[in-house]
């Protein structure tokens, strides 16, 4: 089991991974972002504005912990910032963004 656990690259400490992103400087200001593209997008819906606050936070906590440990890190960096680039102000559009190319570049492999 452990040579196996070696030559996969594959962490044994499970904890290991998690939250590597949790500290990036990138999501500092997101509530503010958040809070202000939801004054643009329903200036005059309450409800809108908060269910939109709600879902991007949820985004953003995703985004934190979306570490694929199978991906090279080369390639989950490049797709990440292409994420963040295309949809700059959206962080539910950034996590849908790369877990589907996470999830492509994973069938790619199976080929």
């Amino acid at each position: 089991i452990k040579e196996l656990i070696e030559s996969s690259h594959v962490s044994s400490n499970p904890l290991s991974g998690q939250n590597i992103n949790a500290n990036d400087d990138y999501y500092i200001n997101s509530n503010e972002i958040i809070k202000r593209q939801s004054k643009i997008e329903w200036p005059n819906d309450y409800e809108m504005q908060l269910h939109y606050i709600n879902k991007q936070k949820e985004a953003v906590q995703n985004l934190k912990e979306h570490n694929p440990l199978d991906i090279d890190k080369n390639e989950f960096k490049v797709i990440r910032e292409k994420a963040r680039i295309e949809w700059k102000n959206d962080y539910e559009m950034q996590l849908d963004f790369e877990q589907r190319q996470v999830e492509s570049l994973r069938r790619i492999k199976e080929l």
